[in-house]
């Protein structure tokens, strides 16, 4: 279940207007939520928690419990626009965006147009990176595999631009990205693979390298949807 199918959940019988009542958005922005057309910003769904007294967690990934005041559950806060989670820790979200980056044969498939948001502890994203400057991607490919398989999802801290040997990248050459593991040498960028069916990638740098090499950020993290 997504979060739009259990916003109308909890909606239940009422009316989308009935619903929206003192949460300053319309019936037809409700209407896009539920249908996972668009997802609510952080001020919308601790508006939705405070009125219907659930729990933030429940609502954005389904986890138990749904209601607060559970004996499990401690309440849930908003301080600054920030998001709190049941522990009371600070929740920052990151985009998905459509672009794939192809770890087969490196195409940028789709426009990077945001599919949708989740909810990250921000104290795991800092220690990561800089989260405003992370986005989710869905690798498309098997060249990383078996340390990134195909459809996996990555995250991307596109502040990392500065190359590291050894580290994975999302690397753009020319009109294609790649998701890869980046080592040099004298005069050359080299794109590598895990999967041994791939050939590394040379890229010379002496030869207007600016022009053909666009570093997009380093992957910093992976998840696995489990099947």
């Amino acid at each position: 279940m997504e979060l739009g199918e259990r916003i109308a959940q909890l909606r239940g019988k009422a009316t989308r207007e009935e619903f929206v009542d003192g949460l300053g958005i319309h019936a037809q922005t409700l209407y896009t939520y539920e249908k996972g057309k668009r997802q609510p910003v952080i001020e919308t769904i601790n508006k939705i928690c405070n009125k219907y007294n659930v729990s933030a967690d429940w609502l954005i990934s389904g986890k138990p419990p749904m209601q607060r005041g559970h004996p499990l559950a401690e309440q849930t806060k908003e301080e600054g626009g920030s998001l709190l989670d049941e522990t009371g820790a600070e929740m920052q979200f990151v985009p998905l965006v459509e672009a794939r980056l192809s770890a087969g044969h490196g195409s940028l498939e789709t426009s990077a147009a945001v599919q949708r948001q989740y909810a990250f502890r921000a104290s795991f994203l800092r220690r990561r990176g800089n989260p405003a400057h992370m986005v989710l991607v869905r690798v498309s490919g098997d060249s990383m595999a078996p340390k990134i398989e195909n459809r996996d999802v990555v995250l991307i801290d596109q502040s990392q631009k500065d190359l590291r040997p050894g580290h994975i990248y999302a690397v753009g050459v020319e009109d294609m990205v790649y998701l890869k593991q980046v080592d040099a040498r004298p005069g050359q960028v080299v794109l590598s693979s895990v999967n041994e069916k791939y050939e590394p990638i040379y890229i010379d740098t002496l030869d207007d390298s600016e022009s053909r090499i666009r570093i997009i950020g380093r992957a910093v993290w992976t998840c696995r949807e489990l099947t």
